[in-house]
């Protein structure tokens, strides 16, 4: 075994030779909007914090409520009891995207991984069977259509659903709807079939059809469970993301599921699932393990959640999600009439294509000491020869800010 490591450990020292991975920087003050690296003040581009929540008194009265009238601890597992506090998170939640029943969980990853397992683990665990989905399907496979792009959680979940479960899993082109197509045609009518995908590309910003996906589902009787972890609190009515605003949301809606993250714009903790179907719901209820052996997150951060959401689906946050929009479009348009490839995207994640891993990272450096700190995805995170520099909007920039960025981009890029 020892050998084994240090051989993967040269290995990786080779592939890290020239620094190809960049390592992060321990932040010595964080303020939200800066950050303070190697000595440094840097607006922060990487963050997720898209409403700028993190600073604002409304969102700091909500949670020194919530810690003043709540108990700090936290109960058993949400199988033993659940509190009506939590209870009042997910209806919230569930209200939002308009479905009858939400699952909350410790983080958006575990919801990802528990439901792409639950999917798998349906046709192995006998007490299931009390349940109609498993009733009626304990004989037949799982097969999942997955978007390329979709999250590592979702992947990660799926590999341990096909190595335990036998479950089988095929991948099509980020947004390739006809590819999609031709796979389910070609899988077996005599399966459980999920389509997965994003909603919003966290690399590229582009929006995903969520209304082509929705119909696709309901013409081959599939489910389907879409990730709305990046446009959760920032896009859509309320901040409901994109699939709701379909216009055809409410006659889809029983094939969907709605994942979402309450880590980016909504300032906290935690992920979970929304669904119409209660029987389905009830049946993740007992089928992913987080939900049964696990804690929950704690009534007092269910509160202040609660509290949140109500801030955030109202007129306060409408207009922190038109300010995202416009600084976002400014953005965009200051960027293509620069010359730089934006990859298609329509929303507050904004991305510039380099290409070259070295000149990506130059440019990465070059901005960094013109105090911008932003993303740099480079190969393995992105295809090879595919690097590029990602910036997350965040509503509480300065549009003269965003000139400056621009600016010295258009001088990085011959650096």
């Amino acid at each position: 075994m020892k050998e084994i490591l240090l051989k993967e450990a040269g290995e990786f020292a080779e592939f890290n030779r020239g620094g190809r991975i960049i390592n992060p920087f321990t932040v010595g003050s964080f303020y939200g909007k800066f950050i303070e690296t190697e000595g440094c003040r840097r607006i922060d581009l990487t963050r997720l914090d898209y409403l700028a929540l993190g600073s604002t008194p409304e969102i700091k009265r909500i949670l020194h409520g919530a810690v003043e009238s709540t108990d700090l601890g936290c109960p058993a597992s949400q199988k033993v009891l659940k509190t009506s506090l939590n209870v009042d998170l997910e209806k919230s939640l569930a209200n939002l995207h308009g479905m009858n029943q939400t699952l909350v969980f410790t983080s958006g990853y575990a919801a990802n991984d528990n439901f792409m397992e639950a999917l798998a683990a349906r046709t192995k665990i006998p007490y299931l069977s009390i349940f109609r989905l498993c009733k009626n399907t304990s004989n037949l496979p799982t097969i999942f259509f997955v978007d390329g792009e979709s999250h590592f959680s979702l992947q990660h979940g799926i590999r341990r659903s096909r190595s335990v479960f036998g479950s089988k899993a095929f991948t099509f082109p980020s947004g390739n709807y006809e590819k999609l197509e031709l796979l389910i045609k070609k899988a077996p009518k005599e399966s459980v079939r999920v389509i997965i995908s994003d909603t919003l590309s966290s690399a590229t910003g582009v929006v995903f059809n969520t209304e082509c996906l929705c119909e696709i589902a309901a013409k081959y009787d599939c489910l389907l469970y879409l990730d709305e972890a990046h446009a959760i609190g920032a896009l859509g009515k309320n901040g409901a993301g994109i699939a709701s605003g379909n216009s055809s949301y409410n006659k889809y809606k029983n094939h969907v599921m709605i994942m979402g993250t309450l880590t980016k714009a909504l300032c906290s903790m935690g992920g979970y699932v929304s669904l119409s179907d209660e029987n389905l719901a009830d049946f993740f209820q007992f089928c992913c393990p987080q939900y049964i052996f696990s804690a929950p997150i704690p009534p007092w951060m269910a509160k202040s959640l609660s509290g949140i959401v109500a801030l955030v689906s109202g007129d306060w946050g409408d207009k922190r999600r038109e300010t995202l929009a416009h600084l976002s479009a400014y953005l965009r348009k200051g960027l293509i009439d620069a010359d730089f490839d934006t990859m298609n995207s329509s929303s507050h994640i904004v991305p510039v294509f380099v290409g070259d891993d070295e000149k990506a990272t130059r440019m990465y450096r070059f901005l960094q000491g013109k105090g911008f700190e932003v993303s740099c995805f480079r190969y393995p995170a992105v295809a090879e020869s595919s690097a590029l520099i990602r910036i997350s909007v965040c509503s509480d920039l300065e549009f003269c800010e965003l000139d400056e960025l621009v600016h010295n981009l258009k001088i990085a890029r011959n650096i």
